[in-house]
């Protein structure tokens, strides 16, 4: 009977391995994928962008921008586009958020550039003269993604930190008014005079109360241990996600080069 099995189990094993690697399989295919949309997206807004059509380029890179929030190129493009449809607000703040990113790279000082310029007298035609695209000259930036991982990783460990200290002044504070209500709990059990001399300490009583609020202040302490932990794991997602964010822009500049 067991012989007979033995067949069964290796063929369902082998079904088994055979349906992961094709989900694995289907599952790379689909990432490459959108990966190859996200691309397409970006050339087709750059394609109607340089053939006056503002409207699809708009659209189309909306969409791309929504996977790629922090593409400086792409955001500069849509300031560009903005101006052309006479959005002059919009423009200026998608100019500003793109110097913000990184002002050393070369989109961000064609953002600086473009918002002096705004700032021109009106009926002036020095819009006319700003760079369609930071695609015109290199984009290199200054800093390289490591540096840039480093500096928002220590940013972010520096804000998590900083909300860790709030929560441990709170729990300064509460362990604070339990000292003070152990204090009042162990002043009701002073001794207590005999009838005829002497005093009577309920020892027995004293330790129940100490006990009652080791164990009170240990479990607060036991909170803000995992709370902190909880904070920290966030911030270290936070961290992961910006990484993967990083390395999708630079795998889209190499695929542009090549």
């Amino acid at each position: 009977m067991r012989k007979a099995k033995q067949p069964y189990l290796n063929r369902l094993f082998f079904c088994q391995l055979l349906w992961r690697q094709l989900f694995l399989l289907c599952l790379s295919l689909y990432a490459c994928r959108a990966v190859q949309a996200s691309e397409n997206l970006f050339d087709e807004a750059l394609t109607a962008y340089k053939g006056g059509m503002y409207s699809r380029a708009r659209n189309s890179l909306e969409l791309y921008l929504r996977k790629k929030p922090l593409d400086q190129s792409a955001n500069y493009l849509m300031g560009c586009i903005l101006l052309k449809q006479n959005c002059h607000d919009l423009a200026k703040s998608r100019f500003e958020y793109c110097q913000k990113l990184n002002p050393k790279s070369a989109a961000g000082k064609l953002s600086t550039q473009a918002l002096q310029i705004m700032q021109s007298p009106p009926g002036s035609n020095n819009l006319m003269n700003l760079p369609s695209l930071p695609h015109s000259a290199p984009v290199t930036d200054s800093l390289t993604r490591e540096q840039r991982l480093r500096e928002e990783s220590a940013r972010l460990n520096k804000e998590a930190e900083e909300k860790i200290a709030v929560k441990k002044r709170v729990l300064e504070d509460q362990i604070h008014d339990l000292n003070l209500q152990e204090e009042q709990a162990l002043r009701n059990l002073m001794p207590v005079r005999r009838r005829f001399g002497g005093s009577y300490v309920n020892q027995e009583a004293r330790n129940a109360v100490k006990k009652e609020f080791d164990e009170r202040r240990d479990a607060l302490r036991t909170a803000h241990e995992e709370e902190a932990d909880q904070i920290r794991r966030q911030y270290q997602d936070r961290i992961e996600a910006y990484e993967d964010t990083l390395e999708s822009i630079e795998s889209r500049k190499v695929h542009r080069r090549n």
